[in-house]
């Protein structure tokens, strides 16, 4: 009988190798090829997990999360609902409560802005203005440019006081945020 592991020649019936210390299985009674079916199959080691991948996820969604905050956090402050506070016409201001009582027509005139667009809504039926549109609208600081079918219309923006004036031949809206 020889040993499976360094071929060394063993007295019958030996359980290990004292040339190389290698255990001896049952001899096999197959004849040749007894290193191959006598040795002990052994399990693959388990393969080892990179964090590479998971670390990449979470960086990704992290700058998704930043590009977003860059794009979307500046207009957000602008979003709201901005009611008509008072008008300037010919060097005289009033407010939108003492326009009314003059004119004793009911005015309810608001803008509102949502990321980029805004919406105003006028309902003065008695002076036949009425009407609602959406439109594009930037604001950079304090300038404000309302785009709608190719008409501009500018204005200010005080954010201080949180309010938008607009200017229309001549006449001066200042809507202030609700």
């Amino acid at each position: 009988m020889n040993c499976p592991n360094c071929g060394a020649e063993l007295p019958e019936g030996s359980t290990w190798c004292a040339s190389c210390g290698n255990a001896i299985d049952a001899p096999n009674q197959g004849g040749a090829g007894d290193a191959l079916f006598s040795s002990t199959p052994t399990a693959p080691a388990p393969a080892k997990k990179s964090a590479v991948g998971p670390i990449i996820a979470v960086v990704v969604i992290l700058a998704i999360i930043a590009v977003a905050a860059v794009l979307l956090v500046p207009k957000m402050k602008y979003n709201g609902t901005y009611d008509l506070s008072e008008v300037s016409a010919m060097g005289m201001t009033f407010t939108a409560e003492e326009f009314e009582s003059m004119s004793g027509q009911k005015i309810d005139m608001q803008l509102k802005v949502s990321f980029g667009k805004c919406e105003l809504s006028a309902d003065m039926a008695g002076m036949g203005v009425e009407g609602n549109g959406v439109a594009k609208i930037k604001i950079s600081g304090d300038k404000v440019t309302i785009t709608d079918n190719g008409q501009t219309l500018e204005g200010k923006y005080d954010s201080k006081e949180k309010t938008i004036t607009l200017t229309a031949e001549g006449v001066d809206m200042v809507f202030k945020k609700k």
